[in-house]
């Protein structure tokens, strides 16, 4: 069940305790907020039978250092970064884990999703790759040290608001729609 906050978990007791998870081929849905708050969490495993997941909801698991995705499942893919897509790769929807300055995006990827790289402090200057058409907003809300960004001519629509206060956006067409 999707909870109203963490608080609502039935394990939200227990959340400094919990260091693994791995949910089951068999279960279908991860509920909202479900693991928001367990700031212990170390691994995640989510099974293929999974098609509902919120990527944000483990965005305060600040010790997580490893997450997969069942090869199987028909919804969602994650990179061995910890980053989720949708499963053909063409939508960015959570960075979990630090990202390094020489992360390369797949070549099927075409939006980043609302808050999608949030937090990830470490970017300092990205080259977004071509193909990319939609930037939403918060994308990369929290990220710090980002001082610029690079869009290329694909991207038709981006909210200013996914871009940090003083980041330098150096567009790379005229096309583009803020």
């Amino acid at each position: 069940p999707d909870y109203a906050s963490f608080s609502a978990a039935p394990w939200s007791g227990y959340a400094d305790k919990i260091k693994n998870v791995h949910i089951t081929d068999g279960i279908t849905s991860v509920g909202n907020s479900a693991f928001t708050g367990c700031a212990n969490l170390e691994s995640a495993y989510i099974g293929a039978g999974v098609s509902k997941l919120n990527a944000q909801d483990w965005a305060s698991c600040v010790k997580l250092r490893s997450f997969k995705i069942s090869a199987n499942n028909q919804s969602f893919y994650a990179d061995s970064c910890g980053v989720i897509y949708s499963k053909d790769k063409t939508v960015l929807l959570k960075a979990l884990l630090p990202l390094r300055a020489d992360y390369v995006f797949p070549d099927s990827l075409t939006t980043i999703g609302a808050s999608a790289l949030s937090g990830q402090i470490a970017l300092a200057a990205l080259t977004l790759p071509e193909g990319i058409s939609s930037i939403e907003a918060k994308a990369f809300d929290g990220c710090t040290r980002l001082r610029s960004v690079t869009i290329p001519a694909s991207v038709k629509q981006f909210y200013r608001s996914a871009f940090p206060p003083g980041c330098e956006l150096l567009l790379m067409s005229p096309a583009t729609k803020v």
